[in-house]
């Protein structure tokens, strides 16, 4: 059997947040077909779950590196000398680097997942090298260019998004395959990465949301529902955003209405901007969601930066419980406004389209439907693996492909990439 290495920058368990889900699932995935090691950064509290992601999987080889580098000005001043972006720098360790050189010898394919991991890629490694890129990082970085507040903060945003940039064209061009979300594809193609070897995958949520029962407007309260990793910049600056511009004009048409936001460790912005109102409510990470899927009326996932399919968006839909996002929120996905969520380009189109969901039965139901049905008929694990798997079987057998479909962001299981 193949010795597949898998490296990732954190322990993917508990899968509690997008990037995590998406990772879990892919090394089970890869664990059931190949002979899978894993290498990972551990990071925060990470070391206290290793035990238990080793037991959820089943593999040849586990080890780890615990990692601690802070997203300061200084460290910021080290990766400007080392010529390198921050957070390639924020996941080096020479420690882990000893470890991923052991466990070379013994392995034929590389699983770089997030680009940051490419470092550990030694250069006379003469197997295969796939990429996963959970997002096109430097549209990040441009993205808090434009959105963020204050000339010095904008002026380091965009010479970290140049750094990034040709850091993550060098990393496709090293690998041998280039997984990315459709839109993420598009990013990286227009610096220069070949479309030839860029792939379609999405990032999903929870799959067992799809078969539980469909929720009823009957049994929720007036309250809406964020849920998200409250450290996470593009996720603070949106709901910055939401409870400055949206929530005061909400709150005039609905006194009553509670804005609960699950989450972990909230970043001290969030805390402050919400002082003083006893409506919004921070809940804490909590690792069963469903009661409040099913007592919310609407959840929000108010997104003015980031790339790649937002998982908190599909996960959302998994379950039927009507969305409220932004054009950000849906990029990559095929959904239309009113028909499986609601999409909003300003504060002003957000607080109608809440407005209309809080209070109109029919629409609630509708988008509860349609966003269920959406989920089973496009975005599935079994049709995402099934099309990774074939673009990783014709690398293996040598095959050079064009992909004229590689714009497309519904994957089924087809014989090549996509349908």
């Amino acid at each position: 059997m193949k010795q597949v290495l898998f490296l990732t920058p954190e322990m993917p368990w508990p899968p509690h947040s997008g990037g995590r889900i998406k990772s879990f699932n892919l090394i089970k995935y890869l664990a059931k077909n190949y002979s899978l090691a894993v290498g990972s950064l551990l990071k925060g509290n990470d070391i206290d779950h290793v035990e238990e992601f080793s037991d959820a999987v089943n593999l040849t080889n586990l080890f780890t590196s615990s990692i601690n580098v802070k997203r300061t000005v200084m460290n910021f001043a080290k990766s400007i000398v080392k010529r390198i972006p921050l957070n390639v720098l924020r996941n080096q360790d020479e420690k882990f680097a000893e470890l991923v050189r052991d466990q070379i010898e013994h392995c034929d394919t590389i699983f770089v997942d997030h680009y940051e991991m490419m470092q550990y890629v030694p250069a006379n490694f003469s197997g295969t090298v796939i990429l996963h890129q959970h997002n096109a990082y430097y549209v990040l970085w441009e993205r808090f260019a434009e959105q963020g507040s204050g000339l010095i903060k904008r002026g380091a945003a965009l010479f970290e998004s140049r750094r990034v940039k040709k850091w993550e064209r060098n990393c496709c061009e090293r690998a041998d395959l280039v997984f990315a979300a459709p839109n993420d594809i598009d990013m990286l193609a227009r610096i220069g990465v070949d479309k030839d070897k860029m792939a379609p995958t999405l990032h999903l949520g929870d799959e067992s949301h799809i078969t539980k029962p469909d929720l009823s407007w009957s049994n929720t309260d007036l309250s809406l529902l964020y849920v998200g990793h409250l450290g996470w910049e593009p996720n603070v600056q949106g709901l910055q955003w939401f409870i400055k511009n949206v929530w005061p004009e909400l709150k005039q048409s609905f006194p009553t209405l509670i804005l609960n936001i699950i989450g972990a460790n909230p970043d001290p912005r969030l805390l402050d901007v919400a002082a003083g109102d006893a409506n919004i409510l921070f809940e804490g990470f909590q690792k069963d969601l469903e009661p409040w899927m099913t007592s919310c009326r609407v959840m929000i996932a108010p997104l003015l930066v980031g790339s790649g399919i937002k998982v908190k968006v599909l996960t959302a839909m998994a379950r039927g419980i009507p969305l409220a996002t932004t054009p950000t929120g849906v990029e990559g996905l095929q959904v239309s406004n009113f028909k499986e969520l609601t999409i909003a380009k300003d504060a002003s189109e957000m607080v109608d389209n809440i407005h209309t969901t809080l209070s109109n039965r029919l629409v609630w139901e509708r988008l509860a439907r349609e966003s269920r049905r959406t989920i089973r008929d496009r975005y599935t694990w079994r049709h995402v693996f099934n099309t990774m798997q074939s673009r990783m079987d014709l690398l293996e057998t040598g095959k050079v492909i064009s992909n004229p479909n590689v714009h497309n962001p519904q994957l089924g299981s087809v014989a090549v990439v996509t349908s």
